[in-house]
């Protein structure tokens, strides 16, 4: 398995799309046939993933937006995960 770097610049699957339910108030994922609800820890990174910012970028604008420190190893941990869920490409 290949390792996620902090350099890298993620990006939403071509085929996933982020949506935002009113009715609900709800974030999640939508992918071919599948939805999946996401929290607002997880919609957070993941509106973020645009492919043109790096995981390292992506970490600094969440530490600045929440005023939080030391979450690297869970931003890497999730973008991870998403990558092997399908939700983005790296």
């Amino acid at each position: 398995m290949q390792t996620t770097k902090s350099n890298s610049k993620p990006n939403i699957n071509k085929l996933a799309k982020l949506k935002y339910d009113e009715t609900r108030n709800l974030n999640f994922i939508l992918l071919p046939e599948k939805i999946v609800k996401l929290n607002g820890t997880a919609n957070a990174i993941l509106s973020l993933c645009d492919g043109t910012k790096t995981i390292s970028e992506i970490i600094e604008l969440l530490e600045k937006k929440f005023s939080v420190d030391a979450i690297e190893k869970d931003v890497m941990d999730f973008i991870s995960d998403a990558k092997n869920h399908g939700w983005i490409t790296i």
